[in-house]
């Protein structure tokens, strides 16, 4: 299984376990698979996130707006970039977990 898939098919076994409200060695244990590796591969999904310093952001009182993005569903194999206007700008890993993306955004003001 190539590195991708790996993170594809952990990614979807901590969703399924995040919406199963047991705990994580619970989960593995009805699923069957390794507590050892389960954590490794949250653990690792989690590290993905990366925030970029950009040099000298410009002061702002402005409220951060959000608009409506169209998402392409299909597979992707690069990063996912976020820029914003004032300077900052942020990668994000593509095979970073929804749940993690969505907790994240829902934090900016």
């Amino acid at each position: 299984m190539a590195n991708i898939e790996k993170q594809q098919y952990w990614t979807q076994r901590h969703e399924d376990w995040q919406r199963s409200g047991l705990s994580q060695r619970a989960y593995c244990q009805r699923e069957g698979l390794s507590f050892p590796s389960f954590d490794y591969w949250r653990r690792r999904t989690r590290a993905s996130v990366h925030v970029v310093p950009t040099t000298a952001l410009p002061q702002t009182t402005h409220q951060l707006t959000l608009v409506p993005v169209q998402l392409d569903v299909a597979p992707c194999r690069g990063d996912i970039h976020l820029r914003s206007p004032a300077g900052w700008h942020i990668t994000l890993s593509a095979t970073l977990d929804h749940t993690i993306l969505s907790q994240l955004l829902s934090q900016l003001p």
